[in-house]
């Protein structure tokens, strides 16, 4: 393992641009997965903060021209 890891540094420090650009790719990816589970943690995974969450609706009636109103008390 350890000669894997000369063996690598020698590589990076042969090609710095390559390197950076290895690396800045890891943390993009890492920081949107990172981002992306985490709202889907906290919008889908976790219970909604009401007791009997399950029982909140909302009702909308749509005009004759089209437009959207909500007649319900939840917003």
């Amino acid at each position: 393992m350890l000669n894997d890891l000369r063996h690598a540094l020698r590589v990076f420090s042969r090609a710095p641009g390559f390197a950076l650009t290895a690396v800045i790719t890891l943390a993009v990816g890492i920081g949107a997965t990172t981002g992306v589970y985490s709202i889907y943690s906290a919008v889908l995974l976790r219970p909604l903060p009401f007791a009997s969450a399950e029982r909140i609706v909302a009702i909308w009636v749509r005009d004759p021209a089209g437009r959207i109103y909500g007649i319900s008390g939840a917003r």
